[in-house]
């Protein structure tokens, strides 16, 4: 597939942003085979979110020709204390309800679960040995202990918030996942956008490279305030990233708070009880709960 056509799929929505498309078109031009990837927590329910509008992207980059991978972030689920904490639990829903309502969720955004690779973070771990525990203190050696805990709104947490020692290893093992699993196209959500950025930052000298990021936009979650979205509305205004990333973790649809989420095996009374009561301010477009429901999900779907 031409250049030209690899990056319409790639820039298709969901995406939001692209670092950088002349680093992509370097790579195309070049001819260097485009390894992508996506990490996911297991936290339990999947909602839309995660299943549809990151696997329409995962389909999207499949349309292009593009390798993609599905990594099942055991290690980081349990760091995260998910599933109350349990690595057991969290392995076991990783391989069973987890990866089957992806594979669903591909499917039905028209790509082809067959022709996804999931990797189980722990056993990839394994398989590859001190390797990994190498790159983590190399990227570990690279990054200060305040950009560390800047980075930890991509576990959906505050900087304000305790924190425990290995929520301060989180960033470091997410990048060390891009360059142990040799991706170049590096996928996730806009609230993934710190450790994306520790990742192309130290990339080249550390590891011989520079990948791309490719973020998606993130479903707001339904039963947002008021005062938060203008919150939201002003860091956009303002090209605040740092602030728009920290209210991403407040607004954004979560398992964690089922009123804000539609799951993806939700009843049809459940999802109109949803939407009836969410969160939808008149004449506004950008960020708007029932819009972005419109925009991201049913007028994909319509197509």
């Amino acid at each position: 597939m031409d250049a030209e056509m690899v990056l319409h799929y790639v820039k298709l929505p969901p995406t939001e942003e692209l670092l950088t498309e002349e680093r992509l078109n370097n790579y195309l031009t070049l001819g260097i085979p485009l390894n992508h990837y996506i990490g996911l927590e297991i936290s339990g329910y999947v909602h839309l979110g995660t299943g549809l509008l990151c696997m329409q992207k995962v389909a999207d980059l499949q349309k292009a020709g593009i390798k993609t991978t599905v990594f099942l972030a055991d290690f980081h689920s349990w760091i995260n204390r998910k599933l109350g904490g349990n690595l057991e639990i969290i392995r076991k829903v990783a391989g069973g309800y987890f990866k089957e309502a992806l594979k669903s969720s591909i499917l039905i955004s028209g790509g082809d679960p067959e022709k996804t690779n999931f990797v189980l973070g722990s056993e990839f771990y394994e398989k590859i040995g001190r390797t990994y525990l190498e790159n983590v203190i190399k990227i570990a050696m690279r990054t200060t202990l305040s950009r560390m805990r800047r980075s930890i709104s991509i576990m959906g947490r505050k900087k304000e918030e305790t924190l425990y020692f290995s929520d301060l290893l989180y960033p470091a093992m997410q990048v060390a996942d891009i360059f142990s699993l040799n991706v170049n196209l590096a996928h996730g959500g806009m609230d993934q956008r710190k450790a994306h950025i520790i990742a192309i930052e130290i990339g080249e000298e550390t590891f011989g490279y520079k990948p791309v990021a490719l973020h998606h936009h993130i479903l707001m979650g339904l039963n947002v305030k008021k005062e938060d979205y203008l919150a939201l509305m002003n860091a956009m205004k303002s090209n605040n990233y740092e602030l728009m990333e920290d209210k991403l973790v407040d607004l954004k649809m979560s398992k964690s708070k089922p009123d804000s989420a539609i799951f993806i095996h939700d009843s049809e009374i459940e999802i109109k009880r949803k939407i009836i009561n969410a969160f939808c301010p008149p004449k506004e477009v950008s960020y708007n709960p029932i819009m972005e429901l419109v925009k991201y999900v049913i007028m994909r779907h319509l197509k």
